[in-house]
Protein backbone atom coordinates (compact mmCIF):
# COMPACT_ATOMS: atom_id res chain seq x y z
CA UNK A 1 0.00 0.00 0.00
CA UNK A 2 1.55 3.34 -0.99
CA UNK A 3 1.63 6.29 1.41
CA UNK A 4 -1.31 8.16 -0.21
CA UNK A 5 -3.51 5.07 -0.07
CA UNK A 6 -2.48 4.50 3.55
CA UNK A 7 -3.38 8.10 4.47
CA UNK A 8 -6.79 7.79 2.78
CA UNK A 9 -7.39 4.50 4.61
CA UNK A 10 -6.78 6.29 7.95
CA UNK A 11 -9.25 9.11 7.18
CA UNK A 12 -12.34 7.34 8.63
CA UNK A 13 -10.43 6.69 11.87
CA UNK A 14 -9.35 10.33 12.13
CA UNK A 15 -12.88 11.60 11.43
CA UNK A 16 -14.30 9.16 14.01
CA UNK A 17 -11.72 10.35 16.55
CA UNK A 18 -12.68 13.99 15.99
CA UNK A 19 -16.38 13.18 16.45
CA UNK A 20 -15.62 11.27 19.64
CA UNK A 21 -13.43 14.10 20.93
CA UNK A 22 -16.22 16.62 20.46
CA UNK A 23 -18.66 14.33 22.29
CA UNK A 24 -16.12 13.39 25.02
CA UNK A 25 -16.68 16.72 26.75
CA UNK A 26 -20.24 15.59 27.52
CA UNK A 27 -19.25 12.62 29.68
CA UNK A 28 -17.82 12.69 33.20
CA UNK A 29 -14.78 10.50 32.37
CA UNK A 30 -13.90 10.91 28.73
CA UNK A 31 -12.28 8.16 26.76
CA UNK A 32 -10.46 10.67 24.59
CA UNK A 33 -8.38 13.65 25.61
CA UNK A 34 -7.03 16.39 23.39
CA UNK A 35 -3.84 18.33 23.88
CA UNK A 36 -3.24 21.72 22.30
CA UNK A 37 -0.61 22.91 24.79
CA UNK A 38 3.18 22.83 24.42
CA UNK A 39 3.60 20.30 27.26
CA UNK A 40 3.03 17.20 25.16
CA UNK A 41 2.64 16.46 21.43
CA UNK A 42 -0.49 18.03 19.95
CA UNK A 43 -3.20 15.50 19.21
CA UNK A 44 -5.82 13.11 20.51
CA UNK A 45 -5.08 10.61 23.28
CA UNK A 46 -7.04 7.46 24.18
CA UNK A 47 -7.59 6.59 27.86
CA UNK A 48 -6.19 3.27 29.10
CA UNK A 49 -8.17 1.09 31.49
CA UNK A 50 -5.53 0.52 34.17
CA UNK A 51 -3.72 2.30 36.97
CA UNK A 52 -1.05 4.85 36.07
CA UNK A 53 2.60 3.77 36.22
CA UNK A 54 5.78 5.84 36.26
CA UNK A 55 6.65 6.72 32.66
CA UNK A 56 3.04 6.86 31.44
CA UNK A 57 1.52 9.86 29.72
CA UNK A 58 -1.38 10.78 32.01
CA UNK A 59 -4.41 13.06 32.05
CA UNK A 60 -5.78 14.67 35.21
CA UNK A 61 -8.23 17.48 36.03
CA UNK A 62 -6.58 20.91 36.00
CA UNK A 63 -8.81 21.85 38.96
CA UNK A 64 -6.38 19.85 41.16
CA UNK A 65 -3.56 22.38 40.70
CA UNK A 66 -3.10 26.09 41.44
CA UNK A 67 -3.66 28.11 38.26
CA UNK A 68 -1.71 31.27 39.08
CA UNK A 69 -4.35 33.09 36.97
CA UNK A 70 -3.42 31.06 33.89
CA UNK A 71 -6.24 29.80 31.71
CA UNK A 72 -5.91 26.02 31.71
CA UNK A 73 -7.83 23.39 29.77
CA UNK A 74 -10.17 21.13 31.75
CA UNK A 75 -7.58 18.33 31.75
CA UNK A 76 -3.79 18.48 31.67
CA UNK A 77 -1.60 15.90 29.96
CA UNK A 78 1.87 15.24 31.38
CA UNK A 79 4.27 12.38 31.94
CA UNK A 80 4.12 10.54 35.30
CA UNK A 81 7.80 11.10 36.11
CA UNK A 82 8.24 10.05 39.76
CA UNK A 83 6.12 8.35 42.40
CA UNK A 84 5.91 8.12 46.16
CA UNK A 85 9.13 7.68 48.08
CA UNK A 86 11.41 9.25 45.45
CA UNK A 87 13.53 11.93 47.12
CA UNK A 88 13.14 15.21 45.27
CA UNK A 89 13.96 18.84 45.73
CA UNK A 90 11.78 21.51 44.12
CA UNK A 91 13.18 25.03 44.35
CA UNK A 92 14.13 28.05 42.23
CA UNK A 93 16.45 25.82 40.18
CA UNK A 94 13.61 23.41 39.29
CA UNK A 95 13.13 19.73 40.11
CA UNK A 96 16.18 17.83 41.32
CA UNK A 97 16.44 14.07 41.81
CA UNK A 98 19.61 12.64 43.37
CA UNK A 99 21.23 16.07 43.10
CA UNK A 100 20.65 16.37 39.33
CA UNK A 101 18.26 18.97 37.87
CA UNK A 102 15.79 16.94 35.79
CA UNK A 103 13.52 19.89 34.95
CA UNK A 104 14.85 23.46 35.33
CA UNK A 105 12.42 26.16 36.43
CA UNK A 106 11.87 28.80 33.73
CA UNK A 107 9.51 31.16 35.59
CA UNK A 108 9.98 32.39 39.16
CA UNK A 109 6.77 31.02 40.67
CA UNK A 110 5.72 27.85 42.37
CA UNK A 111 6.49 26.04 45.56
CA UNK A 112 9.51 24.71 47.41
CA UNK A 113 9.81 21.13 48.67
CA UNK A 114 12.57 18.80 49.79
CA UNK A 115 12.16 15.17 50.78
CA UNK A 116 10.47 12.00 49.60
CA UNK A 117 7.31 12.30 47.50
CA UNK A 118 4.46 11.60 49.95
CA UNK A 119 2.44 8.37 49.78
CA UNK A 120 -0.25 8.48 47.11
CA UNK A 121 1.28 11.50 45.36
CA UNK A 122 3.04 11.83 42.01
CA UNK A 123 5.33 14.27 40.27
CA UNK A 124 4.34 15.01 36.67
CA UNK A 125 6.42 16.74 33.99
CA UNK A 126 5.70 17.91 30.45
CA UNK A 127 8.00 17.01 27.58
CA UNK A 128 8.66 20.68 26.79
CA UNK A 129 11.05 22.77 28.92
CA UNK A 130 8.34 25.48 29.19
CA UNK A 131 5.65 23.08 30.44
CA UNK A 132 3.39 24.09 33.34
CA UNK A 133 3.96 21.05 35.55
CA UNK A 134 5.04 19.89 39.04
CA UNK A 135 7.90 22.42 39.03
CA UNK A 136 5.20 25.02 39.57
CA UNK A 137 2.15 23.31 41.09
CA UNK A 138 3.67 20.44 43.08
CA UNK A 139 2.35 16.91 43.41
CA UNK A 140 -0.84 15.41 41.98
CA UNK A 141 -2.73 12.57 43.72
CA UNK A 142 -1.75 9.38 41.90
CA UNK A 143 -5.34 8.10 42.02
CA UNK A 144 -6.35 11.11 39.85
CA UNK A 145 -3.91 10.19 37.06
CA UNK A 146 -5.48 8.46 34.08
CA UNK A 147 -2.98 6.84 31.69
CA UNK A 148 -3.48 7.72 28.03
CA UNK A 149 -1.86 6.67 24.78
CA UNK A 150 -1.52 8.78 21.64
CA UNK A 151 -4.25 8.03 19.09
CA UNK A 152 -3.65 10.75 16.49
CA UNK A 153 -0.69 13.11 16.82
CA UNK A 154 -0.20 15.92 14.32
CA UNK A 155 2.55 18.00 15.88
CA UNK A 156 5.41 17.24 18.23
CA UNK A 157 6.45 20.95 18.36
Amino acid sequence: MNSITAQIARLPLMISALVLVSSAALVAHPLLYTNFTHSMPTGVYLACNRAARVGDIVAFPSALVPHYRFHLPEYLLKRFAYGQGTRVRIDAAGVQVAGTVVAPRIVALGLAFQGPIPAGESLVLGENARSFDSRYFGFVPQKQLRPVTPLVIWSTR
